[in-house]
């Protein structure tokens, strides 16, 4: 009785060992896409602010009113990087729950083995929330930038429509964030519970 414990604490000690390197991995995954892909959106958004020294004028002025396609492009990218860490994100956490699982006892992360419906306030959920927020807010900022720097006049109709429609897209945007927070959060408790039917039902 007691080699037979001892061989199952080995066995779920090197399970533990096989889903710490798959945490790791996907941890580092997971945070990638916010710095790389975020990155990227503040280099687009901030394009149209290079400046030739010498005569004062931005090095796009002359692109007119394509130079909102900066904008547009950067907050694509944001939302981009946000999808692509909610995605890798719902597939690390049930890992990590699995590794301290195996742990048991052991594992000085107590509330990392217990499943909850609530964890929209995680430290993921915020990520979605803050980066979300931060991305349109620079989105708007820089239309609003643009318009100034460009003396483009904000009452005329197609500008006033572009303003407005630029609004109505980032509050669209942060709803869009807040139900991903969600979901996401939804879809890592469903996975751990799967999880631990299966081992259950195997055990």
């Amino acid at each position: 009785m007691q080699e037979s414990q001892n061989n199952k604490r080995e066995l779920d000690l090197n399970a533990a060992e096989l889903l710490l390197d798959e945490w790791k991995w996907r941890h580092q995954h997971c945070w990638r896409f916010i710095s790389r892909w975020g990155l990227s959106a503040l280099t687009v958004a901030l394009l149209p602010y290079v400046s030739v020294f010498h005569d004062g004028f931005t090095f796009l002025r002359g692109l007119g009113r394509a130079v909102f396609l900066f904008p547009l492009a950067s907050i694509a990218l944001a939302q981009v990087a946000i999808w692509l860490f909610a995605a890798e994100y719902v597939r690390c956490r049930p890992v990590e729950a699995m590794y301290n699982k195996a742990l048991g006892r052991y594992s000085a992360n107590v509330s990392a083995k217990m499943v909850t419906d609530k964890m929209v306030r995680g430290v993921a959920q915020l990520t979605i929330l803050v980066v979300g927020s931060c991305s349109v807010l620079l989105y708007l900022l820089n239309i609003l930038f643009l318009f100034r720097i460009n003396n483009f006049p904000v009452r005329s109709g197609l500008n006033l429509t572009f303003v407005i429609g630029s609004i109505v897209l980032g509050v669209f945007l942060i709803g869009a964030d807040l139900k991903l927070a969600r979901i996401s959060s939804r879809e890592v408790s469903r996975r751990i519970k799967e999880q631990q039917l299966t081992d259950d039902s195997v055990h």
